[in-house]
């Protein structure tokens, strides 16, 4: 192993550490002169290691940024059917409060229609592939399993269920609720 190079320095002031050819240049006389020439010697490793974590920064909130937008994403894709299952039990509560109200224009069709949009998001929400990360949500698979029982209870409830009867359809209104 050969010493490094050290006939830049005075024979008094030689440093401890030393800087690599690397960082050193020729002049125009020809002598070769040190970028860190004004640096005190004993800072020289310290400006080195401030220089190397600065570049470790870079790179490492490079990382965490790429991380973010994956995250992101994903949290889009869950956002996005949790609020397409909220949009169509809204959109059955609505239609079912229409009908209940008399309005024409709703038969029990559908309602029936809508009653099954609603229930045809749950178990791709317990069994989806792209809903996969959000069923580690604590409780959710709970949550959805029960309403899908509770939608196997109603559907010959709502099946039965007659415009003219307010009662039954007021507490066919808070079963779905509950």
């Amino acid at each position: 192993m050969t010493s490094p190079d050290t006939s830049l320095w005075p024979a008094e002031h030689r440093p401890i550490f030393t800087v690599p050819r690397l960082f050193a240049r020729r002049s125009s006389n020809g002598k070769r002169t040190d970028v860190l020439d004004g640096v005190r010697p004993r800072f020289r490793g310290f400006a080195l290691a401030a220089g190397v974590f600065l570049v470790a920064i870079f790179f490492l909130f490079q990382a965490l940024f790429n991380q973010k937008v994956l995250i992101e994403q994903q949290s889009r894709v869950n956002s996005w059917f949790v609020a397409q299952t909220e949009i169509e039990y809204l959109n059955f509560v609505s239609a079912l409060d229409l009908f209940a109200l008399g309005d024409e224009r709703l038969t029990k069709d559908a309602l029936i229609d809508r009653f099954e949009i609603f229930w045809s998001r749950l178990p791709v929400l317990l069994t989806g592939q792209p809903t996969k990360p959000l069923r580690q949500v604590e409780g959710l698979v709970e949550a959805a399993t029960g309403l899908v029982k509770s939608m196997e209870t109603l559907e010959p409830i709502l099946h039965r269920i007659k415009r003219e009867d307010s009662k039954e359809l007021a507490e066919f209104r808070r079963s779905v609720e509950t």
